[in-house]
């Protein structure tokens, strides 16, 4: 009896062992599939954001507001307005640049100018083709121009478009330095030479010269103003002061050339390193 019973023990007990065995592999098997499932989504908006739950998390902040877009229909008799028509200031003084979409071989252009606002003023170009803007030149500047750009068809029929675009040309550019200087002591002991080049800017004013007597510094204006020829004497020097000059260029809008100075004692050539 104690041999069999140690028999049926021991084969309850692999049976047990078995079956707890095959339970864990099992158990197992599936959290390892749940796991390689869910880890690879094919598509992040339908397995994360298409949760209601979590919609919220989406960014929304880079668009607050909807786009509008415009369409007009015409007939076949219609000349069509040109689209796309902008202007543009370059800033350089007296120009302004008019800016439309090509509207094809079929149809040339017509350009109004005018100063007052929602009077479509006077023809300033006609029958422009092939091209897509113009340079509208010598103006005033600061000065409120208001543009009416239309399509003609080749019977000479003009498009009724009757909106206006500003422009005001300014002049934010200085012009260039004036080059070609030169110093030059007369040897009357009261006198120093002062020659230069003008610039070639188109809007050249006059010229203006600092002076001081330590370098890296500007000093004092000593000229302000139109002179005819690129040169200018210097009489209220002493004999044996040491004078620096600066000369800069102006233009008719006031735009003023360079004239930042390298502080003395600093490094003066700049392939040269500073450390």
């Amino acid at each position: 009896m104690t041999i069999i019973a140690m028999a049926t023990l021991g084969i309850a007990i692999y049976l047990f062992s078995g079956g707890l065995k095959k339970e864990e592999s099992t158990s197992f098997s599936n959290e390892s599939n749940v796991i390689s499932e869910g880890t690879v989504p094919t598509d992040l908006n339908v397995s994360i954001f298409g949760d209601k739950i979590v919609t919220q998390l989406r960014d929304r902040a880079a668009e607050p507001y909807a786009n509008q877009y415009s369409g007009v229909s015409y007939d076949q008799n219609t000349v069509v307005p040109p689209g796309g028509v902008s202007i543009y200031d370059p800033r350089v003084g007296k120009k302004l640049i008019i800016y439309w979409n090509n509207v094809g071989n079929e149809n040339t252009i017509r350009i109004y100018r005018s100063e007052i606002n929602d009077e479509i003023g006077e023809v300033i170009a006609d029958k422009i083709s092939n091209e897509n803007n113009y340079q509208d030149t010598n103006l005033k500047n600061d000065t409120q121009y208001y543009y009416t750009v239309r399509a003609v068809n080749s019977e000479g029929k003009e498009s009724n478009n009757t909106n206006q675009l500003l422009g005001i040309p300014t002049d934010t550019f200085p012009p260039l330095s004036p080059i070609g200087i030169a110093i030059r002591d007369l040897l009357t002991g009261d006198k120093i030479e002062i020659s230069w080049i003008n610039p070639s800017d188109s809007d050249f004013d006059h010229i203006r010269i600092y002076r001081s007597l330590k370098e890296g510094e500007l000093g004092t204006v000593i000229l302000d103003r139109k002179i005819e020829e690129p040169k200018f004497i210097d009489d209220s020097v002493q004999i044996g002061e040491t004078y620096y000059y600066t000369i800069t260029a102006l233009d008719q809008s006031g735009n003023e050339s360079e004239r930042t100075l390298l502080p003395s004692g600093e490094n003066t050539n700049p392939f040269e390193p500073t450390f």
